[in-house]
């Protein structure tokens, strides 16, 4: 198994070396967060944690932000907590929310703001008549666009 492992995971290097477009495997996810000057050290990272899963989440969902920039590291946590953060954003507030305002370095007085903003776009997404049926991807992406275009408006990131 660690063979075939290996084996994908250069043939995918290999593949990423001579790409000259934007690259989820390089780019974007946790590996670009942890190795944002080692193209190679973030894709094997990528690899290695799950498959390249996140990396190409974070693409699809936010390609702007796949540099390092706080809305890649925003998607992910938001496709991992995604339960979680539904039921806080109802309530205003949780662990998760406070998780998520940390990323984008936001202020007091901010937090209060996005808290506020998003619970109010995502009951209206909630109001939605197809907003069950959705994929959670779709509904992931929605969260991010939300919460993303609050925090940079009132956090200034």
């Amino acid at each position: 198994m660690k063979k075939v492992v290996l084996f994908l995971s250069l043939t995918v290097l290999c593949q990423i070396s001579l790409s000259k477009e934007l690259n989820p495997w390089q780019h974007c996810g946790l590996g670009a967060i942890i190795f944002p000057e080692t193209p190679v050290g973030a894709a094997i990272s990528n690899i290695t944690s799950d498959l390249g899963t996140t990396a190409v989440l974070s693409k699809l969902l936010s390609e702007e932000s796949c540099a390092g920039n706080p809305a890649s590291q925003a998607a992910i946590f938001i496709y991992d907590s995604y339960a979680d953060l539904e039921e806080e954003t109802l309530k205003g507030e949780g662990q998760h929310v406070a998780a998520l305002l940390e990323i984008y370095n936001c202020d007091a007085e901010a937090k209060i703001q996005v808290k506020s903003g998003l619970q109010s776009k995502f009951v209206n997404d909630l109001s939605q008549q197809d907003y069950a049926k959705k994929a959670k991807f779709d509904k992931v992406k929605a969260y991010l666009n939300n919460f993303d275009g609050l925090a940079k408006s009132t956090c200034g990131a």
